[in-house]
């Protein structure tokens, strides 16, 4: 069987990308500010997108407001934790605490993720939809800031 390349695809890769991240600087491979800046970077482009065009369908369906205000919760940690690691920098004595903390949040969000809230959106909007939703989740990730903004909560409620 074929896999539908849709938005929860387009998810997955980047949850992916981020993963080889963290591996890459748990071995110390790379410039370390390098590698921190691209996990900021893509982390706070990814909530956006999700913020902004994931997380808002989930709306028609009630059972899902608790998994999205969780999960709306659970990316203003990260964001509390990009920003202070941007304050501090890599080579900080506080910055591999705030990664590790980054990294369990983020395995503990992704799980929720894929597991309950993508395919509770696919049970919502439909096949068709998952996929069209690539384009905007795309172009909303990639028109995000680069950087976090822990005083603005990604709360649309």
């Amino acid at each position: 069987m074929q896999m539908l390349y849709d938005v929860a695809t387009v998810i997955h890769e980047d949850h992916e990308r981020v993963n080889e991240l963290f591996g890459q600087l748990k071995q110390g491979r790379g410039r370390q500010q390098e590698i921190v800046d691209t996990i900021i970077t893509l982390l706070s482009q990814h909530a956006t997108a999700e913020e902004q065009v994931v997380y808002p369908r989930l709306e028609e369906a009630q059972t899902t407001n608790k998994l999205r205000d969780i999960a709306l919760d659970e990316h203003q940690t990260m964001k509390n934790i990009l920003a202070r690691l941007e304050e501090v920098g890599a080579a900080s004595s506080e910055a591999a605490r705030l990664m590790g903390q980054l990294q369990f949040e983020v395995t503990r969000h992704v799980f929720e993720e894929e597991a309950q809230i993508l395919p509770m959106l696919r049970s919502v909007i439909g096949e068709q939809e998952m996929q069209d939703l690539v384009e905007e989740f795309v172009a909303a990730r990639d028109g995000a800031p680069t950087r976090a903004h822990d005083s603005v909560s990604g709360r649309t409620r």
